[in-house]
């Protein structure tokens, strides 16, 4: 079933980020060519698989998720990051902060945009 925004909430360990407005979340593999001699076409594998996310939400000094995430980007720190739709059905993975950027339109709320990167796996989360 379909889900709407207001349905999905984004966690960083078990803090939810209280003001997130959208999330990019990707995953890709890369291909390694496995073409066998004398083969007419060409065939291909998934190989290495990788991920990473971006959060854009609107920055406010009391955020508790998004002050540990200031405190892991500066300690080098790797942080647990979630989206679950209304049904608990999303993906977990374990990620390394890769950037925080802060944009300001004057007369406007200040947008925080979070760059991450996976590291290992990523787990698929089910309703219980």
């Amino acid at each position: 079933m379909a889900q709407h925004a207001e349905d999905v909430t984004v966690s960083i360990g078990s803090d939810t980020l209280g003001f997130a407005q959208s999330m990019d979340w990707n995953q890709s593999g890369n291909t390694v060519e496995v073409t066998a001699l004398g083969e007419v076409w060409k065939d291909y594998e998934v190989a290495d698989l990788e991920g990473s996310c971006s959060i854009s939400q609107i920055w406010t000094p009391t955020d508790t998720a998004f002050i540990a995430l200031q405190a892991a980007f500066a300690a080098k720190s790797a942080v647990t990051v979630a989206w679950v739709d209304g049904d608990s059905v999303g993906r977990s993975a374990s990620a390394c902060i890769t950037a925080i950027n802060h944009s300001v339109s004057l007369g406007e709320s200040v947008m925080t945009e979070l760059e991450l990167t996976f590291k290992g796996a990523v787990t698929e989360l089910s309703a219980s």
